[in-house]
C-alpha cells in the first residue's frame, strides 16, 4: 500500500563516476509483469500503468522509454476484502483486455494441490526453463488473428452491441471504443483457437463477458437489487439482432 509510482517505473540515480544519471529500470521494464492485489495500491502508484498499458512506454523525468514489445500485465485483486484498498480507476480498468473471475478448485484439482504442497517447502520449488516461447511464433499467431477476415455486418454487430449497452437504463457507463476494439480482437482470437477463416457472430458471444463485464458501470439501483454486470450483457446479447450469414 505504501508503494510510489518510482517503485514501479524506475528513476535516474547519478553516477558520480561518468558524472551522468543513470536509469534503474523499475518491474514494468519487462515483457509479463504480474500484480498481486493490484487495489491495494493508492491510486497515484496505480496511475503508473497508464501509460505503459495503453502506449506501451513509460517517461521518466520527461524522457520517454520504450517497453518489450511482448509487455502486457497480468493483475488480480480479492473482490470479497475491500478494507485498505483503492477502487480501480474507469481508465485503468478499461486498459485491461479481459477479466476472468476464478471459482473453487473441482475435487480433484484441489487434492492436487493438497498432494503438491502438504510437505515442508512443497509446491514452491523453481525449476529452471528449460524452453522459452520464440518471438516468431508469438508474431505469427498475431499476424494469424489479424488476418482473419470480418465482414461489415460483424463490425456493424459489435457496434450495436456497444449502443446497446451506452443506453441501457441499468447501465451508467457503458462499453468505450477501447473495448470495442478489444472485443473484435479477442474474437479473432477465439476464432483462430477453433481453426475458423472468419469471424462469426458466435465468436464475439464466447469472449463478450470477459471483454466486457469490468468496463461497465452499473447505475446504483441495480447494484442494490443485487444484478451484475454479467446479467446485463446477457440481457444485451439476447435483444441485439444477430446478423445473417
Amino acid at each position: 500500500a505504501d508503494m510510489m509510482p518510482s517503485d514501479l517505473t524506475g528513476i535516474h540515480i547519478y553516477n558520480a563516476e561518468k558524472r551522468s544519471f543513470e536509469l534503474i529500470p523499475g518491474p514494468l521494464f519487462a515483457d509479463v509483469v504480474l500484480v498481486d492485489e493490484i487495489n491495494r495500491t493508492g491510486p497515484k502508484t496505480q496511475s503508473a500503468f497508464l501509460q505503459a498499458m495503453e502506449e506501451g512506454s513509460i517517461t521518466i523525468d520527461r524522457e520517454t522509454y520504450t517497453l518489450p514489445e511482448n509487455f502486457f500485465v497480468i493483475a488480480a485483486q480479492n473482490p470479497h476484502e475491500f478494507e485498505g484498498t483503492f477502487p480501480l480507476p474507469e481508465s485503468q480498468l478499461d486498459r485491461f483486455l479481459l477479466r476472468l473471475q476464478l471459482a473453487y478448485p473441482d475435487a480433484e484439482n484441489e487434492q492436487s494441490i493438497l498432494k503438491a504442497y502438504d510437505h515442508p517447502g512443497g509446491g514452491h520449488s523453481v525449476t529452471e526453463v528449460k524452453e522459452k516461447l520464440p518471438q516468431t511464433l508469438i508474431e505469427q499467431a498475431r499476424t494469424q488473428a489479424a488476418g482473419l477476415h470480418a465482414a461489415a455486418n460483424i463490425y456493424a454487430y459489435v457496434t450495436d452491441i456497444a449502443t446497446a449497452s451506452r443506453s441501457h437504463h441499468r447501465i451508467s457507463l457503458g462499453l468505450s471504443p477501447r473495448g470495442t476494439l478489444a472485443l473484435m480482437r479477442c474474437a479473432r482470437v477465439e476464432t483462430a483457437l477453433r481453426g475458423g477463416e472468419f469471424v462469426t457472430p458466435d465468436d464475439i458471444k464466447a469472449v463478450a463477458k470477459a471483454v466486457m463485464a469490468h468496463r461497465l458501470i452499473l447505475t446504483p439501483d441495480s447494484i442494490l437489487e443485487g444484478l451484475d454486470s454479467d446479467d446485463l450483457i446477457t440481457h444485451i446479447l439476447d435483444s441485439v439482432a444477430v446478423p445473417k450469414a
